[in-house]
């Protein structure tokens, strides 16, 4: 997917992050993959996907541990 197209997905998993389960699962499935973020954060890219990954990472900081136990290498840059 071009870095263009990344907008409303990114959008959509911003707002259902706050979900407990599904933000599990997204974590278990690689949402944080250090290669994914990094197209999240491209500076060429677009700001609002930019902020979006932003507003991924702050929500599930603040769930708890159990969030990040699904993330291999507990970074994600």
């Amino acid at each position: 997917m071009e870095l263009n197209d990344l907008g409303r997905p990114v959008a959509f998993l911003a707002k259902m992050v706050c979900q407990r389960p599904l933000a599990v699962q997204l974590v278990s499935k690689g949402l944080l993959d250090p290669n994914r973020m990094r197209r999240f954060f491209d500076l060429s890219g677009l700001k609002e996907v930019m902020l979006d990954a932003l507003m991924i990472i702050s929500d599930l900081a603040r769930m708890d541990k159990v969030s990040f136990d699904s993330s291999p290498n507990g970074f994600v840059l």
